[in-house]
């Protein structure tokens, strides 16, 4: 397992797992037609790679494409709300 440090640094963490604990998670949605509207043009091009945009910064995460403009920035155009995220 690999992780950045304060300065920027990737080390490896050398510590053993004492635990792991793992718990089922509902889905309800069993189509990756769930996907599609990512490919409007707006988050993904046709050749499926994701749109870039000036980086910007939430919470110290760098967000540097429309994908993460959509799940992250509440101010972005493409910003996936409570209501949007439901459908």
């Amino acid at each position: 397992l690999e992780m950045v440090s304060e300065s920027g640094q990737t080390t490896i963490l050398g510590v053993k797992a004492k635990r792991v604990t793992s718990s089922s998670v509902p889905c309800t949605v069993l189509s990756m037609a769930f996907f599609d509207k990512l490919m409007d043009g707006q988050i993904a091009a046709e050749s499926g790679d994701i749109k870039k945009c000036f980086d910007e910064f939430q919470d110290e995460f760098a967000i540097s494409d429309n994908l993460r403009q959509m799940l992250l920035n509440e101010d972005s155009e493409f910003y996936l709300n409570a209501m949007r995220r439901s459908e």
